[in-house]
């Protein structure tokens, strides 16, 4: 067993109460040792200790070899700080030394539950390092000494000394959990349904009453995720910056520098920006390092994999792991997400080379859902919404899983943690796992599960808990491994010989079973590196090193201006300046509407396609002119006041790019019609996509239309001015295309091969068949045969007995005919004579009739055909009149189908839109922005003056504004908007607590009273003097 078997895989034990064993902590003989604990509020120091020497994980040799050398030390590097900060730090020879001629590289890991920094110093010209020089910072929360911090935060006024961050918090602290989650849109619609109701929760569903009673200050904060995460990563560089403060500050801002972030394998842009951005501003940026050289973004189980790599080969040698040509998958798994990816050894002498094979796979069931999993089943099975409600209020029904977490709440689930990091599944039969209910359940007794208020579980219990974690994760690495052996098999790649387990939830016992039992009918075995929680913050520190190696990382910059696209937009009538009605639509439309689709300080990718898409509709009607211009606007302030649209001259914006749309050449049948009700007649509708990419150094514009191209990329700005790479950028993308050519001309040979062999493979079993058939056939020809001449052998008898029947009877039919026939023929003659005699008396008779019928018949014919003729002509006119006027009927109906069937769809994208995990994430963007409006108003409006008046009025129209969005999105749901039924069950209650009255309409209740004017009646504040300090609130 590793000395390191221990675990804490989501930020619960830190916040519940416990902190984490390091990686470089003491081994242990228990199963799973655990973490230590100490109780909450964690404020034994102040927050203005200083960091020790403990804050990086050290070795004792590298501690006795420091010491050996402090004497160069301390002449080399300068540090005139560590003598008089000996008593902060320790011994000033357990720093690094660090000299002119080196670089600073600092690898930043922020998880969903836990945060690391790791530091390494290396001369500029090395490519690798020890393992063992890269320092991880311990030390955080007064004594919290951990290799990673809680990603936690609360705005809660402390009650002492409590710092509000990481594992510092004082016990009646709104505690800001998961962050991270809530950058990027969740993986289905309950997720996102679910985060928005949550944050209703914080909220209070967006009430007055709750603004005022907060007084613009509330405990759950107005401040948008990234913005706390800002915050957090402020609290990060504090620390990070206090160690580096022992170090000769001019030596130190004279070292080259290099910030790697790693992020999860699947992370939208707007997530890493968002990361990007709050890492840079926090403090990790080049006003704080003059000479920092790049920053650069790292997927996770890139880190990861050459860390675990290098751990395996290097300190453990013994079990060989991974020799060259091996193939391992590589599963991170964490307190939020969980990433799968295969890697195959190229070499492991001189240096390790790791190859990414196949694509990596990722899903959002890391450990902080084991959590919720518990609450569902404290809630639902055990206690009931009522009892529920006492540990976690407004929970009746749904489990909060995101943002926030109370006092009783985290009591709980700070013995349940402790459980959960020892499970492993192995536990005997009559052990419990017990955990102390507050005291509301003190007499609370509950057959088989609590007593006296203590609940106990057992090892099925647990198990419950785990499996659909445990199972999504076992379904990820087995679709992993399906999908390299089927894609790679003939390309000479090895068999998957064995997984590595890196990340908090890797560290789990039971997990680690589970995977093992799955895979052993595959022979593929599981490791651990004893180091693992801390896998991805060493593994980025160890590609800053050697950046040879970084193949798969994304260079980043920073745009250092703010660019839109101006575009007339649906407004509420009265809701802003330079309105007007749209003749086509009859909508009220606001006129040059700015879109800001990059912001100054935004992530910029090098080497990197990325691609912002914007959707803008084009109305027209039949013989309206047809040519549009899409216009790119520049800001040329630095700061982040942005204007809302374009005014005429004005010297602020700059008109950057202007891009030609034309639908002249487009037929009208295939567009949809459309007829609102101020429209005086139907008009047609083009919604494009405008997309901005960055590619190197230029923004390049595509429009596109019905997945048709119909502005091609001609024109190219400079965006980036200051960066003068073009033309390696070209060299590099040229290489890589002839890479890509080439590796499509091998995979088309091998295609080819693999053809052949499956034609020669049809050709042999189709002749196996053939061969079989015609086996077959010869036996039953045989028996055919055999049973014929039985046959023929019958019938030759029966044939005998018959012909000689039939013979006699025809002797005996042919006398009889014979006297017949003699009979007819003397009865005929006698009659023919009789019918000639008649004959010739009738024809005389017809012939006579004929000739009279004739005549008159003729007569009658001439009358009739100049009847119809007559007929023939007016049926033919009155005709000719019908269809022109069914004609005029069927050309409105067809309009009308038209206008109802392109309503019904605009109506369908209209839920479409609005029902998705993205479109849900910006409904809870424009909430989680009124309610930030909302406190910003109070705090002006309570002490408002004639100078900020105008301030305050265009906050409430914006407030007003995206409270009409917001309704009018959730008043379009219905139960047929959502596939699923708890799908609905949530967005129902989302509705019902946003259409729900106790939201402030700012345009008629305004937040101070009418004054009254000279004349002595209610006046608006605008004008006079001494403009009173008067509040309505």
């Amino acid at each position: 067993m590793s000395r390191h078997n221990h675990n804490l895989f989501d930020s619960a034990n830190a916040l519940y109460g416990n902190s984490r064993r390091s990686d470089a902590s003491s081994m242990s003989d228990e199963p799973f040792p655990g973490p230590r604990e100490f109780t909450l509020p964690l404020h034994t120091q102040t927050s203005s200790d200083r960091i020790s020497s403990s804050d990086f994980t050290e070795s004792e040799e590298q501690y006795t070899n420091s010491r050996a050398a402090s004497s160069t030390f301390q002449r080399s590097s300068k540090i005139s700080s560590a003598t008089s900060n000996s008593g902060d730090y320790g011994d000033a020879t357990n720093l690094v030394a660090i000299t002119e001629g080196q670089r600073l590289v600092i690898a930043i890991d922020y998880g969903t539950t836990f945060t690391g920094v790791a530091i390494v110093f290396v001369p500029v010209d090395e490519k690798t390092a020890k393992l063992s020089d890269i320092k991880v910072l311990r030390e955080w929360n007064s004594s919290y000494n951990e290799d990673k911090v809680p990603s936690a935060y609360s705005y809660t006024k402390p009650r002492a000394s409590e710092e509000q961050w990481g594992a510092s918090f004082s016990e009646d602290a709104e505690i800001m959990v998961y962050t991270k989650l809530e950058l990027d849109a969740q993986e289905s619609v309950i997720g996102e349904l679910d985060m928005i109701l949550d944050n209703l929760d914080g909220m209070k569903d967006l009430s007055s009453e709750y603004v005022v009673s907060s007084k613009g200050e509330p405990d759950y904060t107005p401040k948008k995720p990234d913005l706390v995460v800002l915050d957090y990563m402020k609290k990060i560089f504090e620390r990070v910056w206090k160690y580096l403060g022992v170090y000769d500050q001019a030596l130190l801002l004279s070292l080259p520098v290099d910030i790697i972030i790693t992020h999860p394998v699947v992370w939208s842009y707007r997530a890493r920006n968002a990361t990007y951005r709050a890492v840079t501003l926090a403090g990790f940026n080049g006003d704080k390092f003059p000479r920092l050289e790049n920053i650069k973004m790292l997927a996770e189980p890139e880190a990861a994999a050459v860390y675990t790599a290098r751990y395996l080969k290097e300190e453990e040698p013994d079990k060989t792991v991974l020799e060259k040509n091996d193939t391992f998958i590589l599963c991170d798994a964490g307190g939020g997400t969980v990433d799968v990816v295969t890697f195959r050894v190229l070499e492991t002498e001189p240096s390790l080379e790791l190859e990414q094979i196949g694509e990596p796979h990722s899903r959002k069931c890391g450990s902080v859902f084991i959590d919720g999993e518990f609450k569902t089943w404290l809630r639902d099975e055990l206690l009931g919404p009522d009892d529920y409600e006492k540990l976690e209020p407004n929970s009746k029904k749904r489990i909060k899983p995101h943002s926030t977490t109370g006092r009783k709440m985290r009591d709980v689930m700070k013995s349940f943690v402790e459980h959960k990091c020892r499970f492993t599944g192995d536990e005997k039969a009559d052990h419990r796992f017990t955990i102390e209910l507050p005291a509301e359940f003190e007499g609370l007794s509950i057959q088989d599960y609590v007593d006296e208020g203590l609940l106990k579980l057992d090892c099925n219990d647990m198990m419950l808990l785990f499996e659909k974690c445990v199972d999504e994760i076992v379904a990820l690495v087995k679709r992993q491994e399906k999908e390299v052996m089927t894609k790679y098999d003939d390309q000479g790649i090895a068999r998957i010989k064995s997984i590595l387990m890196i990340g908090g939830f890797g560290e789990s016992i039971f997990l680690q079973n589970v995977i093992r039992e799955q895979m052993e009918v595959n022979d593929i075995t599981i490791h651990r590196p004893a180091t693992s929680w801390s896998a991805v913050l060493r593994g980025a520190a160890l590609y800053g090193i050697d950046k040879s190696r970084l193949k798969n990382y994304v260079r980043t910059q920073r745009f250092p201006n703010y660019y839109a696209v101006a575009r007339d937009t649906e407004e509420t009538q009265g809701a802003g300046l330079a309105q007007y009605q749209d003749p086509i639509t009859g909508k009220f439309m606001g006129k040059s509407r700015l879109t800001w689709i990059v912001h100054r300080g935004d992530l910029a990718f090098e080497d990197w396609n990325l691609s912002q898409e914007t959707l803008l509709a084009f109305t027209f009607r039949e013989n309206d002119e047809k040519n549009f211009t899409i216009s790119i606007y520049k800001y040329l302030r630095k700061d982040n006041i942005l204007p809302t649209r374009v005014r005429p001259n004005d010297p602020e914006l700059e008109n950057v790019l202007a891009i030609p749309i034309s639908f002249s050449n487009v037929k009208l049948d295939s567009l949809d019609m459309y007829k609102s009700s101020g429209a005086r007649e139907p008009y047609y509708q083009c919604v494009v996509s405008l997309y901005l990419t960055w590619r190197n150094e230029s923004l390049e514009a595509t429009v596109v239309w019905n997945n048709n191209v119909i502005y091609p990329v001609t024109a190219k700005m400079t965006l980036l001015g200051k960066f003068s790479r073009t033309e390696r950028y070209e060299r590099k993308l040229q290489r890589k295309r002839e890479e890509i050519t080439k590796d499509d001309q091998q995979a088309q040979k091998q295609a080819e091969q693999r053809e052949r062999l499956a034609a020669y493979e049809r050709e042999r079993r189709e002749r196996e068949l053939l061969a079989d058939a015609a086996r077959l056939e010869k036996k039953l020809e045989l028996s055919r045969q055999k049973e014929q001449e039985r046959e023929e052998e019958k019938r030759r008898a029966n044939a005998a007995l018959q012909a000689e029947l039939a013979r006699e009877k025809a002797e005996e039919l042919e006398r009889a005919q014979i006297r017949h026939d003699e009979e007819i023929q003397r009865l005929a003659a006698a009659k023919f004579r009789d019918n000639q005699e008649a004959q010739i008396r009738l024809a005389r008779e017809r012939r006579l009739r004929e000739e009279t019928e004739q005549q008159l018949n003729k007569e009658r014919n001439d009358r009739e055909r100049a009847r119809l003729a007559e007929e023939a002509r007016q049926q033919l006119v009155k005709a000719r009149k019908e269809a022109e006027r069914r004609a005029v009927e069927r050309q409105k109906e067809e309009e009308e189908r038209k206008i109802l069937e392109a309503e019904k769809k605009r109506q369908r994208d209209q839920l479409e839109k609005h029902n998705n995990p993205k479109a849900l994430q910006e409904l809870r963007d424009l909430i989680r922005e009124r309610y930030e409006l909302d406190m910003e108003i109070y705090k002006l409006g309570i002490k408002v003056t004639p100078s900020n008046r105008d301030v305050v009025e265009k906050l409430m129209a914006k407030s007003d504004e995206i409270l009409q969005t917001i309704r009018s999105i959730v008043e379009a749901w219905n139960e047929q908007s959502f596939e699923q039924e708890l799908e609905w069950e949530y967005a129902e209650q989302v509705k019902e607590r946003l259409l729900a009255p106790g939201k402030r309409i700012w345009a008629t209740e305004r937040p101070w009273p009418a004054r009254p004017d000279r004349t002595g009646r209610r006046g608006n504040l605008r004008g006079g003097r001494g403009g009173g300090r008067v509040s309505a609130w």
